[in-house]
């Protein structure tokens, strides 16, 4: 799921109302105009539903600002009055807003988010709410309406995973599991079990008092506009994500087989927090840092190129990436870290069968 289609109706509905003054006959009642009401409260919704961003701030604004210009229309609507007239003033304000949204509708049209499906990529999609905290553990959660403390996104190939490998990953808090499904879903399609696990923000340094849909965004302006102060507490950070780490391999030990080798991935910030890991419920046979791939440039924000060509456009003057490119060379230089770990394992085991071998021979002589 993605904004793309809410922001898309509301620009539509908003096109028709700042249109009208085109073609509505003076001799009508102005029905057109609870297009606003609608879209504004669409945007509102859009609001809570993803977050607050730049780009809903912007379809806001506009429904904000397209609402308060109509509020006359309204007024005579629900009083069942004809149009009057449209005043030059009116008429010159709501053809500028045509313009703006017309060319929104373009915009998002042509950088809109590449759609994925798990059938194509040959893989299997759940989730799972978890209710709890970071000290003292995560349960799965089924009732309805509790806040939920982590989201679980497991993507599996649909035939057996070829190897016991699970794969555990965070995002930063800039970003979520979403921005990164390209990558998690090919790497599910090569044969491995990926578990990707969105933490909510209430444990992290600074977080606690802020509310949810502000969370995301003002961790991404720090980032841009306050480099110095956020790089300031990145210490405090790399701790808080260690934990998310120790957490996450806890809720996954209780999935997988005794066998099964965790190997865990990252991105931004939770990729500096790999030495501070403790107390792991099993050992991590690997930790990979996306940011050691150079042809990953959107460090932090996950595989924008496709999720969300728009602020990979504006943020890093990347343009929309309609295949998988970036997210298929990421799995395949993950698979050759993986790989290395199977062969570690092999010379390691190999001696130790030698050995045994000679001890057999001995005790036969």
């Amino acid at each position: 799921m993605t904004p793309f289609l809410g922001e898309l109706l509301i620009f539509v509905l908003l096109t028709v109302v700042n249109g009208r003054v085109i073609f509505t006959k003076h001799s009508r009642i102005d029905s057109l105009v609870l297009f606003s009401i609608i879209a504004l409260v669409s945007s509102i919704l859009m609001l809570f539903a993803w977050g607050v961003n730049y780009a809903e701030i912007f379809v806001f604004g506009i429904c904000l600002v397209t609402t308060i210009m109509n509020y006359r229309a309204i007024i005579r609507f629900f009083n069942k009055l004809y149009v009057d007239s449209y005043s030059t003033r009116f008429s010159v304000v709501s053809l500028i807003l045509l313009a703006v949204c017309i060319a929104s509708i373009v915009t998002l049209v042509l950088l809109r988010p590449v759609h994925l499906e798990t059938k194509k990529y040959q893989v299997t999609y759940s989730k799972q709410n978890y209710a709890g905290n970071l000290n003292n553990g995560y349960a799965p959660d089924t009732e309805l309406f509790t806040k939920r403390n982590l989201v679980l996104h497991t993507f599996k190939p649909e035939n057996s995973s070829t190897k016991p490998v699970a794969v555990l990953f965070i995002p930063d808090k800039r970003s979520s599991v979403y921005y990164y499904e390209p990558y998690l879903m090919l790497l599910a399609k090569s044969g491995l079990t990926v578990y990707a696990a969105d933490f909510d923000y209430k444990e992290f340094p600074s977080d606690k008092d802020r509310p949810g849909i502000l969370q995301r965004f003002i961790h991404e302006r720090n980032y841009l506009r306050h480099r110095e102060d956020f790089l300031s507490h990145l210490e405090q950070y790399k701790e808080y994500y260690a934990r998310e780490f120790t957490a996450l391999t806890k809720v996954i030990d209780q999935l997988e087989s005794p066998d099964t080798k965790f190997v865990i991935i990252a991105d931004g910030i939770p990729a500096l927090s790999f030495d501070k890991i403790t107390s792991p419920a099993r050992t991590v046979s690997q930790c990979y840092s996306l940011a050691a791939i150079p042809e990953y440039q959107t460090n932090g924000f996950g595989f924008i190129e496709q999720t969300d060509p728009l602020t990979a456009k504006i943020l890093f003057g990347l343009s929309r990436q309609k295949t998988s490119f970036t997210a298929s060379y990421a799995v395949m230089q993950t698979k050759k870290v993986i790989a290395r770990i199977d062969s570690q394992e092999t010379e390691t085991s190999q001696p130790a069968q030698t050995e045994q071998t000679e001890n057999a021979a001995d005790d036969n002589n």
